[in-house]
């Protein structure tokens, strides 16, 4: 995996002044100047702006690549103040305690109502996501680097469970929406393009292989919790556990978008 950038300010003003000024303007001028100045080295001028674009580009792909799953970093955590709402369910709904992954996921407050017991993953999912992943386009990301960044970081060091993580993305609408935005600036030409430069895989399909690692890691608890997760989603049982059976987890995880998207219509 390629290490992020170390001036991601520097590289998203240069990239912003980049997509702002056309680039014939900019060859024009620079054939005049270097007509005016007579200078034997025309080629050797457009040769090294040529390479500083492509430079300054590669720099913002290589950044991209890499930001969906970075590597260890020293930086220190910053305290998240953002709370959302977290989903609640009525008392009436309180699950079995021998269901093994309701219990994990959810408790029942003071008020009587049920919420998601480990608070501080979700909360940040529910942040990187919805606020920043699913929340713009290539260049919000890049203005958000650090943001985005730190809150990775944190998320890779709070403990949670596979199963969990995608029942934080996709209970609601609204965050089947925000991971639907992600996937969609994910497949745009820019992104695709961007990759193949640096050699690195689409940022969703790190995404996915992700999760399916997660998967693999954790897999002896999955056939414990199958039914709780296909229930608190609405997923077909069955189908769940044939992927579960075969562990095909790259199966389980795209099913279980897709089935989400096609629940919230979108």
């Amino acid at each position: 995996m390629i290490d992020p950038v170390s001036h991601p300010i520097a590289i998203v003003h240069a990239a912003t002044e980049f997509s702002n000024t056309p680039l014939s303007t900019d060859t024009n001028s620079t054939l005049s100047s270097a007509d005016s100045n007579e200078s034997p080295g025309l080629l050797g001028h457009l040769s090294a702006i040529g390479s500083g674009i492509v430079s300054a580009l590669v720099s913002v792909f290589s950044y991209l690549a890499s930001w969906i799953f970075p590597t260890k970093s020293k930086e220190t955590e910053v305290p998240i103040s953002y709370t959302p709402q977290l989903p609640t369910r009525d008392e009436n709904s309180q699950p079995p305690s021998e269901d093994i992954f309701e219990e994990l996921l959810f408790v029942t407050n003071e008020l009587g109502k049920i919420e998601f017991r480990n608070k501080k993953a979700y909360e940040l999912t529910h942040k990187l996501f919805f606020k920043y992943m699913g929340g713009g386009g290539v260049r919000f990301w890049l203005a958000n680097y650090s943001t985005i960044k730190n809150l990775q970081i944190q998320l890779g060091k709070t403990p949670h469970h596979p199963l969990e993580l995608l029942t934080f993305l996709f209970l609601s609408k609204e965050l089947t929406t925000s991971v639907a935005n992600f996937h969609s600036t994910c497949q745009s030409r820019l992104i695709g393009w961007g990759c193949s430069v640096v050699g690195e895989e689409n940022p969703w399909v790190q995404f996915i292989d992700k999760q399916v690692d997660n998967f693999q890691f954790q897999s002896e608890s999955i056939p414990k919790m199958y039914k709780g997760f296909a229930k608190t989603l609405q997923l077909d049982e069955e189908t769940v556990l044939k992927y579960v059976n075969k562990e095909n987890w790259k199966g389980l995880v795209n099913y279980t978008i897709q089935s989400r998207r096609k629940y919230f219509s979108i």
